[in-house]
């Protein structure tokens, strides 16, 4: 167990920042201003200062590793780690939609570190169409319009996921609000109710943002 996997740590580690790379140098993905969710950011650290990684980007990629098992359930943690790993992820997949709508190819996301070099991590796709055709049969995704399967609307099977529908919805064609309560009810399923947003309500509406 690293430093940062200690509940009583989490409160800290998961919102201060620490970030990688040089002040004002250009910013996650290559977004003046964006960086790293801070539990991210720290536990890539840790694995830094154990050895247990021997670069900033390798650090980078096992602390995105790690969060998603702590918040898949399948780790032997915490509630409070687990919640605060669910958030990280999500954030790290919303400054993921960000940057490509940023840059408006997927091939541009990237990051640099402290000495400006690119530093280019995966970035992962949508659902394939039988990932998305399984995940409707189970009930965890929306049927498309056209009624293909292959072609289910916000498949929700993991944190991942989960992030990246409450990102989207926004963008949805159809009824929102039936789409929000259906993203909740997701994520009482998988025991992630903290990553919903605090201003939607139970029925789907929303009031007003923090």
């Amino acid at each position: 167990m690293t430093d940062v996997e200690l509940s009583l740590e989490t409160p800290i580690v998961s919102t201060v920042h620490h970030p990688f790379g040089r002040p004002g140098g250009p910013g996650l993905w290559r977004v003046k201003g964006m960086e790293l969710p801070a539990y991210i950011q720290n536990i890539g650290h840790a694995l830094l200062r154990t050895g247990r990684a021997h670069s900033v980007s390798q650090a980078i990629q096992m602390a995105v590793g790690i969060c998603k098992n702590w918040a898949s359930g399948q780790a032997k943690v915490g509630p409070e780690v687990r919640a605060a790993a669910a958030k990280a992820i999500a954030e790290w997949e919303a400054k993921k939609v960000r940057a490509h709508a940023t840059h408006h190819t997927l091939s541009e996301v990237r990051m640099y570190d402290a000495w400006g070099k690119v530093i280019d991590l995966a970035v992962q796709g949508s659902p394939t169409a039988a990932q998305r055709k399984s995940a409707l049969k189970q009930g965890k995704a929306l049927p498309h319009p056209s009624g293909s399967p292959g072609q289910a609307r916000f498949p929700i099977t993991n944190a991942t996921l989960l992030g990246r529908a409450i990102r989207m919805v926004q963008l949805a064609k159809g009824d929102k609000t039936a789409i929000r309560r259906y993203i909740m009810a997701r994520a009482r399923a998988m025991g992630l109710s903290s990553m919903i947003p605090a201003h939607w309500k139970p029925d789907g509406t929303m009031g007003v943002a923090p």
